[in-house]
């Protein structure tokens, strides 16, 4: 195999060393003097960059920030060989471009800022319905609205009232919705193998949507898996916007609105997705979504579930498939 002589080579051929080790690496995008991707293993991810400069081509791992998942890509990529020979040189010193530090804060703040993106999702322990991210903008006044108009975080709202409150959440401020029905989800999750990356691509979509809108210095998420995931991916995207992450972070009401939205989205797609296979379908993942779900498969077919249920739930190995039923030894 030839040697890289190109930063665009080099970049092929770590991500081919990278995936045979079970890496999932993004898409580059070209920096000042050089490009960068995301790698990511299980719930860890960093950024990995290339410059090409008088003294050839150099990878900078510096940006990929857990200690261990940076050994993993150092002692990977050390082996690739230049065409003169030389081995690849790593360094922890940065060229300067952006400045990674506001996108990489770490620290909630102990008070949040009065001007807000807040992103959250829902769906995401449905068996049935999709996948849906909401990111919602607030500012002061926003937030006297929200407040006044009663929106709260929608776990403690009727679905009823969730329903009327995000049409008005909608109408007030800008919004982002990213919904990934479930034949989109399923694809998608065969290829990934890990709802933090889809949640954290959706999350840092959503927000990157607000920022084309209004322009906005932060934004809040609820805390899940690694928040540092959705991090990079808004600094890859060269979205110029600190991230705070936390549990509870529904209690700030441009999260709540949020949370609203995003559950009205999902019940929604229920309520169409009933009315097309003439079947109640549950919320949830209960012992009745697996009856649903049985329903649906004995009236339309195995090739019907993809298209209602997150398939890689393990409500899915319960169902009994026409096959199966069949040959029941």
């Amino acid at each position: 195999m030839a040697f890289p002589t190109t930063k665009e080579d080099y970049y092929d051929r770590m991500k081919e060393v990278l995936e045979k080790n079970r890496f999932i690496v993004n898409p580059y995008r070209h920096i000042n003097y050089g490009i960068q991707f995301i790698v990511f293993q299980g719930d860890v991810s960093g950024i990995v960059r290339i410059y090409d400069g008088k003294k050839g081509l150099r990878a900078d791992t510096s940006q990929v920030l857990e200690v261990n998942l940076k050994q993993r890509i150092d002692n990977l990529l050390k082996p690739i060989e230049l065409e003169n020979g030389k081995l690849l040189r790593f360094t922890s010193d940065t060229i300067p471009d952006a400045n990674p530090e506001a996108l990489l804060e770490q620290n909630t703040p102990k008070s949040d800022p009065e001007e807000l993106i807040g992103v959250d999702e829902s769906g995401k322990g449905d068996y049935f319905g999709p996948l849906v991210v909401v990111a919602v903008y607030t500012n002061p006044s926003i937030s006297i609205s929200l407040r006044e108009m009663g929106v709260k975080d929608c776990k403690v709202l009727s679905d009823d009232k969730v329903k009327v409150l995000s049409k008005k959440i909608k109408e007030l401020t800008a919004h982002s919705v990213i919904a990934m029905a479930n034949k989109s989800y399923n694809s998608v999750y065969a290829q990934a193998q890990n709802l933090n990356h889809i949640l954290s691509w959706a999350h840092a979509k959503a927000i990157e949507t607000i920022l084309e809108q209004t322009p906005c210095n932060f934004a809040l998420s609820d805390q899940f898996g690694n928040p540092q995931m959705i991090r990079a991916q808004l600094y890859a995207k060269g979205c110029p916007i600190t991230l705070y992450s936390r549990p509870r972070a529904e209690e700030n009401i441009a999260v709540a609105a949020a949370s609203v939205i995003a559950r009205a989205t999902f019940l929604e797609y229920l309520d169409e997705i009933s009315q097309n296979m003439k079947v109640t379908i549950p919320k949830g993942s209960t012992d009745i979504a697996i009856k649903t779900a049985q329903k649906l498969v004995d009236m339309y077919g195995k090739d019907i579930l993809p298209l209602v249920a997150k398939l890689h739930f393990k409500l899915t190995d319960q169902i009994k498939f026409p096959e199966e039923a069949q040959n029941p030894g």
